[in-house]
C-alpha cells in the first residue's frame, strides 16, 4: 500500500516538473479580443499611432504618384540604369517607350504602396487585439520606418522633383518614423500584458529556475553515472 502511494506521488511531482518545462505561451488565452472596446488606454493610443502612420504611408504613395505624373525624369533615369544592367535580355526593353515604362512602374509602385499599407492597418487591429506576431511585425515596422527618417535627415533631395513635393514627401516619412515609435512604445507600457497576452515576471522566472533546477539534475545524474562507472571498474580490476 505504502509502495503502490510511493509511486503515484513519484509520478506525480515528475509531471509537475515536466510541465514547469514548457515555456510561457504568448498570446491571449482566450484568443483574440472581439473588439478594442476592453483594451487599455495605452493599447488603443498604439493603435490610432499605427493606424496613423498607415494613413500617411497612403498619402506618401498618392502624393509619389502625383510628382512622378508631374515629373517622370527620375523614373526614366532608373528604368535606363536597370535596363542598362540587364545585358542581352536589355534588347527588348530599349525599344519600348521610356514614359510608357515609366508610368507603368508608377501605377505598379502606387498599387504595392497602398496593399502595403493596408496590410499595416489590418496588422495594427490585430495587434490591438492581443495577435502577438502582428505586433512583433509592425515593432519591427516601426524600426524601419524610424531608419529610413534619419537616413533621409542626411540624404539629398532629388535634384529634378520640384520643391513642394520634396517637402511633403520628406515630412510624411519623418512623421511616419517618428509616430510609429510612438506607437511602439504605447504598445510596450506597462499594464499591457495581460490584454497582449505577455508572459508575467513570475511566468517567466519560474521557467528560468525549472530550466536550471533540470540541468543541474542532469549534470548530476552524468556525474553519478560516471562515478558509479569508474566504481565498476575498479571492482573488476
Amino acid at each position: 500500500m505504502n509502495g503502490k502511494n510511493f509511486g503515484v506521488k513519484k509520478n506525480t511531482q515528475k509531471s509537475g516538473n515536466k510541465d514547469d518545462l514548457i515555456p510561457p505561451k504568448v498570446g491571449r488565452k482566450d484568443g483574440l479580443a472581439p473588439n478594442l472596446k476592453d483594451a487599455p488606454e495605452d493599447v488603443r493610443f498604439g493603435v490610432m499611432a499605427w493606424l496613423s502612420v498607415s494613413s500617411m504611408q497612403a498619402m506618401y504613395a498618392i502624393v509619389q504618384f502625383v510628382a512622378n505624373i508631374v515629373d517622370p525624369r527620375a523614373l526614366q533615369t532608373e528604368i535606363k540604369t536597370q535596363t542598362e544592367g540587364m545585358g542581352s535580355v536589355s534588347s527588348a526593353f530599349i525599344d519600348a517607350d521610356p514614359s510608357t515604362q515609366a508610368q507603368a512602374l508608377n501605377l505598379s509602385m502606387l498599387v504595392w504602396m497602398l496593399f502595403a499599407a493596408g496590410v499595416c492597418a489590418w496588422l495594427t487591429l490585430r495587434a490591438g487585439r492581443g495577435a502577438p506576431y502582428s505586433r512583433v511585425f509592425l515593432n519591427v515596422g516601426s524600426l524601419y520606418l524610424a531608419l529610413q527618417a534619419v537616413l533621409l535627415v542626411f540624404s539629398d533631395a532629388p535634384s529634378t522633383m520640384p520643391l513642394g513635393f520634396v517637402l511633403m514627401l520628406g515630412i510624411l516619412n519623418i512623421l511616419s518614423g517618428v509616430v510609429a515609435v510612438v506607437g511602439m512604445w504605447f504598445f510596450s507600457r506597462p499594464g499591457n500584458e495581460e490584454w497582449l497576452g505577455v508572459p508575467s515576471r513570475a511566468e517567466v522566472e519560474k521557467y528560468a529556475e525549472a530550466v536550471q533546477r533540470r540541468r543541474e539534475e542532469e549534470k548530476a545524474a552524468k556525474k553519478a553515472a560516471k562515478e558509479a562507472k569508474e566504481k565498476q571498474a575498479e571492482d573488476k580490476k
